[in-house]
């Protein structure tokens, strides 16, 4: 009971906490539900079954780190920048083998039901269905619901799913971590492979690279290519009987099959270029240490209304943001994913060092989470061989149904 307890509560305050619903119509925004979730599950457990000291090292450094952009900018809310990671830190460190299997197992069955509620929402709005529901997303984009998906990208008849989240980006970046922990775990590789062809309904570039990455690691950990190259023929096999129904081949041909059209790379080149010629343009010494602008960095203004160019999201933007002594936490991950990545030639954590490299979202609410858990479970499967919590249950009842 405990356990499931747990994912519930986990599952709160990572994926569900971030959607953009919880913005437009809660009372209680998503980061205070995460941050109030998370410090009670720490609390209650640190209590009950006492802490393990060493995680309490880096939440120190973390914040000792914290307090010298804090002197430069004479601004006391700085102190709270690196809160949702060192609250994820204080989380990981009380949960047991038995509480993650449970949150990823819920978390599976949820980003399922998502990515199903996505296609069928695609059909809906191809075949003329309009949207239900329109409301402003945390950045001020327009979201709209398409009976059972959101979404923020529309041409013509044909929308992008975002399911429950901000845009179909960061949809195909859960569907990923989920992947990543399951393959970490152990788990059912036949639901995990179903996630990742679900997961295509968000006509991610990301995703692909993230999918072919997956691949190359089923075929090193199980040596077994030949398994893994008839699934990959079977779901190809599956996508072109699917495109002989004219619905679901106009899908593919506006979607799917543009979005890796030359122009359309060259524009997402071109964009991603510019902003992040932009954030290069910004970094002197004083940004390299302590970001652009305190009101900036605590959102009192935004960077662009205090006359600053855009510099999206790419590897320099917390940089550029928050200076290097508050984006050390996402840098470290950086560093520590492509370290472990080469010397372990693991292609699921290079798969989410490049995912972080498009989102730098580890100091990010209820992604903080999902992102250190995620780095957490993937090195104790190599530290250990197999992680504890994989190992064959001696009880039926400790077997979460279909993970």
């Amino acid at each position: 009971m405990q356990m499931k307890l747990i994912a519930v509560l986990l599952t709160l305050a990572t994926v569900m906490a971030i959607s953009p619903f919880v913005h437009a119509f809660s009372p209680i925004k998503g980061n205070i539900i995460s941050i109030l979730v998370l410090f009670s599950i720490w609390a209650v457990k640190a209590l009950w079954t006492g802490v393990n000291k060493k995680y309490y090292f880096w939440c120190f450094w973390v914040i000792s780190i914290a307090i010298i952009p804090t002197l430069y900018w004479q601004e006391l809310r700085l102190m709270l920048v690196p809160i949702y990671f060192v609250l994820s830190i204080l989380t990981i460190s009380v949960l047991n083998d038995s509480e993650i299997k449970a949150y990823v197992g819920l978390l599976t069955w949820l980003v399922l039901i998502v990515l199903f509620g996505a296609l069928f929402g695609i059909l809906y709005a191809y075949y003329g269905g309009g949207s239900i529901l329109q409301f402003a997303n945390p950045d001020g984009r327009l979201n709209q619901l398409y009976l059972t998906t959101l979404t923020n990208s529309q041409l013509g008849s044909f929308i992008r799913p975002s399911g429950i989240f901000d845009e179909p980006g960061a949809l195909s970046f859960v569907v990923c971590f989920v992947v990543a922990l399951r393959h970490a775990m152990g788990a059912n590789k036949n639901i995990t492979r179903i996630l990742l062809i679900f997961g295509f309904v968000t006509t991610s570039v990301a995703h692909l690279v993230f999918t072919l990455l997956y691949a190359a690691a089923e075929i090193k950990d199980n040596r077994r290519s030949v398994d893994v190259i008839i699934l990959l023929g079977i779901a190809v096999g599956l996508v072109a009987l699917l495109a002989l129904s004219k619905p679901i081949s106009d899908i593919i041909s506006t979607l799917f099959s543009s979005r890796f059209s030359d122009d359309n790379l060259a524009s997402l080149g071109k964009d991603r270029m510019t902003t992040l010629m932009n954030a290069v343009s910004y970094v002197d010494i004083k940004t390299f240490m302590f970001g652009l602008d305190s009101n900036c960095i605590v959102g009192v203004s935004s960077c662009v209304d205090l006359g600053f160019e855009n510099y999206g999201e790419n590897p320099l933007s917390l940089l550029v943001h928050y200076g290097g002594f508050l984006a050390f936490p996402y840098y470290f991950a950086l560093s520590y994913l492509v370290i472990y990545s080469v010397w372990r030639r693991d292609f699921i954590m290079l798969g989410i060092f490049l995912l972080l490299l498009q989102r730098p979202y580890t100091m990010s609410y209820g992604y903080s989470m999902l992102i250190l858990l995620t780095i957490f479970v993937l090195t104790n499967s190599h530290a250990n061989n197999k992680v504890r919590m994989l190992r064959r249950p001696h009880k039926a009842s400790d077997v979460l149904p279909s993970v």
